[in-house]
């Protein structure tokens, strides 16, 4: 979750957002990365979110802020971090084709809690019916709170144990203990698809084998096959699930589908994984 960007109604953002809005040690802190020093970047910011009462893209801003390019970027994610701007989508979620809006202009209020530890107490729940069953330590993980912070916002939350200290909304129990594990399925998953983000990394076995999590994951430095080296450290690439289970990776592009397994699947299950491929290239195509 942290550093993401997320689509949310309007009436929850706030819980979203405020348990994680940026401290002043942390602005500050990314403003020395910027060569920025505290005033510098509050005259700065005050005439970006004074300029972008409609939305506008980073170009846009430069000018009126004094700096461009990483520089801005940097300006721009600190000055959301504050949840005085917001990023908005206009005919493309490509980052590069986001415009900034200051938030007073666009969504007054949507951004504010009354209850910070009520705010993160909601989201724990949220999580749980998301990416249940789960720890205490994959939630900790995924919000980057302090785990006593994360046991506190989960002991808000009625659960059962299933098992092994995984935790599950209690009213999602009868429908969890009733499932039958798939036989014969093959999915597709793309890439930083919820299924592979939502644990911590020594939680994730229950859907890829711990030799194979190297591979699935963006690794600075180190190229996997078949895939791009793009992203950040952790980011989940395109993942081929069988029954449920992580098998390898897949791409497409404009001349191919690829696919790298992590192990021998037999010929039944390898031709549902190329007519699966071959149907994300033909939805690719239209």
């Amino acid at each position: 979750m942290r550093g993401s960007l997320f689509l949310v109604p309007s009436d929850t953002a706030g819980r979203v957002f405020a348990p994680f809005q940026a401290s002043a040690a942390r602005v500050l802190t990314r403003m020395r990365r910027a060569e920025l020093d505290d005033e510098g970047y509050r005259a700065a910011s005050e005439r970006i979110v004074a300029t972008a009462s409609l939305p506008l893209l980073p170009r846009e801003l430069e000018d009126v802020a004094g700096v461009s390019g990483v520089r801005m970027s940097l300006l721009l994610r600190t000055i959301r971090a504050e949840g005085r701007m917001l990023a908005v989508a206009q005919g493309s979620l490509r980052a590069a084709q986001l415009r900034y809006v200051a938030t007073a202009s666009w969504a007054a209020g949507a951004l504010e809690v009354d209850d910070v530890d009520a705010a993160l107490a909601a989201l724990a729940g949220d999580y749980l019916r998301g990416y249940g069953p789960a720890r205490p330590a994959d939630f900790a993980w995924w919000t980057g709170v302090g785990t006593a912070a994360a046991a506190r916002a989960l002991a808000t939350v009625d659960t059962v144990d299933v098992g092994n200290g995984l935790l599950l909304p209690r009213n999602d129990e009868p429908a969890f203990s009733g499932i039958t594990a798939p036989r014969n399925t093959v999915d597709l998953l793309p890439k930083w698809d919820a299924y592979t983000m939502g644990f911590a990394p020594d939680g994730r076995a229950r859907l890829v084998h711990l030799h194979n999590q190297p591979q699935m994951y963006v690794r600075q430095g180190v190229m996997a096959p078949g895939q791009p080296n793009v992203g950040l450290s952790g980011d989940g690439y395109p993942v081929v699930l069988v029954d449920g289970e992580a098998v390898g990776t897949w791409n497409v592009t404009v001349r191919e589908a690829t696919v790298h397994l992590f192990d021998t699947v037999g010929p039944a299950t390898r031709r549902r994984i190329d007519e699966r491929l071959a149907d994300v290239r033909s939805l690719l195509a239209d």
